[in-house]
């Protein structure tokens, strides 16, 4: 009698993980989408334009929900086009891009994102609101 191997859909497991980063990135545009821009964008002589501020906000939290590398995630974003197409970003943005996020972006603006899903979600089984944005519980 030799022990019995179940077999495992590693397929089925990263497809699951997929769609709960996609129905997170569609709830967090819903929720950025209502509110006003998050930085002004300058545009002075020459070169490449801006992306637009509310898909790059979107693209930074799924980023830090991920908690994983700058790099490894830009690599991400380079396999998975659906968020650069749902974040109407013109093509996926390199790390230093997403950097700038962070630093443009004013406190105030992240604390009324914060507050907004505070009251779309206040006592979620899957996601609870921290100090550090979305985290599953």
């Amino acid at each position: 009698m030799g022990k019995k191997n179940k077999e495992f859909s590693w397929a089925n497991y990263e497809n699951g993980r997929n769609d709960e980063i996609r129905k997170l990135a569609e709830f967090l545009k819903s929720v950025i989408w209502q509110l006003s821009e998050p930085y002004k964008m300058k545009r002075v002589g020459r070169g490449r334009p801006y992306y637009p501020p509310k898909g790059m906000v979107l693209v930074a939290i799924l980023m830090f929900r991920m908690s994983i590398s700058e790099r490894e995630y830009v690599n991400w974003l380079k396999m998975n086009i659906w968020l650069i197409e749902l974040a109407e970003l013109p093509n996926p943005p390199d790390r230093r891009s997403i950097k700038r996020v962070f630093e443009r972006t004013p406190e105030e603006y992240w604390k009324k994102l914060e507050e907004k899903f505070q009251k779309i979600i206040p006592d979620s089984k899957i996601y609870g609101v921290d100090s550090s944005g979305l985290k599953p519980k």
